[in-house]
């Protein structure tokens, strides 16, 4: 972050140059965005655009703006205007993808992925994306096979094998789930999610202790996630301990 903070003062010392400098609005834009000033992110994307409208990166990372203040329309606008200035951009399609996966317009979101697919065959952001999607429709072994691309093309995607073995679970194939999930920490060993994924694989597969285990390493990275107290509090209550499942179920009210 410091670094990024130092990059802006660049950037602001070119635009003090230069007014009319469209780039380095752009790049301005790109710096707020890692630092998560979105809407001053959102007012130098619009300071490029009004100097120069057919810049493609700057509609491209305004509509990933707008998404992040949860102004969807908006972010899809840009998309297209990327697109309408660059056609051949897998990021512009898998970003909009995106962004109709957030507003549950899965069938779109798929055809986006695809569209960045079929410039980019190596994408695997495009490919774990698009498997994420399926997972929402409950369409798990297609998924499941969107996130092995993803892992053929990139094989230390901690997030790609933590949601593999998620899609693995939900088909009942659970020793390969936990598998997956041994991956996911060995590339990233602070992944409560993992963890927790870990633990709900044991406890489905009756191993109660081992889930509860899960569950502690989850909780001691991160001790406010919601999904793992809930899921130890279940734990408990299937091993009969009524009193530790219930508090530990009722812990985020």
């Amino acid at each position: 972050l410091q670094r990024m903070d130092q990059a802006l003062v660049c950037y602001e010392q070119a635009i003090a140059l230069n007014p009319r400098y469209a780039d380095a609005y752009v790049n301005r834009g790109n710096a707020l965005q890692q630092l998560n000033q979105f809407d001053d992110a959102l007012t130098s994307y619009d300071k490029a655009l009004a100097i120069e409208t057919t810049l493609p990166e700057a509609h491209l990372n305004r509509g990933i703006t707008l998404k992040e203040l949860h102004r969807l329309g908006e972010s899809l606008a840009s998309f297209d205007q990327a697109l309408r200035f660059k056609p051949d951009y897998p990021e512009a399609h898998n970003n909009r993808g995106l962004t109709f996966q957030e507003l549950k317009q899965f069938d779109e979101a798929l055809a986006s992925y695809d569209q960045a697919l079929a410039i980019d065959p190596d994408n695997a952001a495009a490919y774990f994306n698009h498997g994420n999607t399926l997972r929402k429709m409950k369409r798990f072994d297609l998924a499941l096979a969107s996130y092995e691309n993803a892992l053929a093309i990139e094989s230390n995607l901690a997030t790609a094998h933590n949601n593999r073995g998620v899609a693995l679970r939900q088909l009942n194939r659970h020793d390969e789930s936990l598998g997956s999930f041994e991956q996911a920490l060995t590339l990233k060993p602070d992944y409560s999610d993992a963890y927790n994924n870990r633990g709900l694989t044991f406890q489905e597969s009756m191993q109660f202790d081992a889930a509860l285990a899960s569950y502690e390493q989850a909780l001691a990275i991160d001790a406010n996630l919601p999904e793992a107290h809930m899921n130890q509090g279940i734990c408990y209550l299937l091993m009969g301990n009524f009193d530790k499942g219930w508090e530990q179920y009722e812990w985020r009210w």
